[in-house]
């Protein structure tokens, strides 16, 4: 599932509008309006307003778990 997914169900079984979800997450309409139509991703800050209006993680929230880029860390072992 996407976040405009998980966030549109949520909408749902809480029985809140764009404009209520809006509200109470700090959100402009239009900013929550594209999130929701996966136009386009939702910032860390405003993921943790929306996670935190309906009482679920910002985990929950996520299409699908982020993967780390596979590179050349070095590390500094120099002191």
């Amino acid at each position: 599932m996407s976040q405009g997914e998980h966030i549109l169900g949520l909408m749902v079984a809480h029985g809140w509008s764009q404009d209520d979800l809006a509200s109470v997450a700090s959100v402009s309409p239009s900013a929550l309006s594209q999130i929701i139509n996966n136009r386009r991703k939702a910032q860390l800050g405003t993921l943790c307003r929306i996670a935190g209006a309906f009482g679920v993680s910002v985990v929950e929230l996520e299409d699908k778990p982020r993967k780390l880029k596979k590179g050349r860390a070095k590390w500094n072992t120099k002191a």
